[in-house]
């Protein structure tokens, strides 16, 4: 971890923060040594009291730490944990479309896995947008409208919303 306590992941060619620990660390003087990255979480040895790296004499005591994006919290706070999950998807998706256009762009298999990835990652938006829809906050649903990805989300956005007037 940085000084700041914020971890950062490249993410094709910009850099965004993954694990932010400053509400993890019990001093100043803690930090963490990262080990590996398995299964959505990052395994890492606490390092207590300002040490730099692990003890070598003795083996490490690792931890795994939950990714989590430091998100802005607002007014419609009840909703953060979809919107986690939403943008570390829309990354993971986003890396995907990289991959697949380095490896071999017009592959049909990769396009096809690619579209039945995108109509999974539009589940969260979408289900975001009927509960803020309910909420009544219209300006804040058109935003997660952008946020879309299949022509058939947008169309079930605007039944959901006609029924919802």
């Amino acid at each position: 971890a940085s000084e700041t306590g914020i971890n950062t992941v490249g993410g094709g060619w910009e850099w965004s923060p993954m694990l932010d620990t400053v509400g993890l660390r019990k001093s100043n003087d803690d930090s963490f040594w990262p080990v590996t990255c398995m299964d959505g979480k990052l395994v890492c040895v606490p390092l207590k009291g300002g040490n730099e790296h692990p003890d070598a004499v003795r083996r490490p005591v690792t931890t795994a730490l939950g990714f989590r994006l430091p998100l802005a919290r607002g007014a419609l706070g009840k909703f953060s944990a979809l919107e986690d999950l939403q943008v570390r998807a829309d990354l993971s998706l986003k890396q995907k479309k990289f991959v697949n256009d380095s490896i071999a762009p017009d592959d049909e298999e990769l396009m096809n896995e690619y579209d039945a990835m995108c109509a999974q990652v539009d589940k969260v938006p979408l289900k975001l947008f009927f509960d803020i829809l309910k909420a009544g906050k219209v300006e804040r649903a058109l935003d997660l409208v952008e946020r879309l990805h299949l022509e058939k989300s947008f169309e079930i956005a605007v039944k959901a919303s006609d029924r919802l007037n």
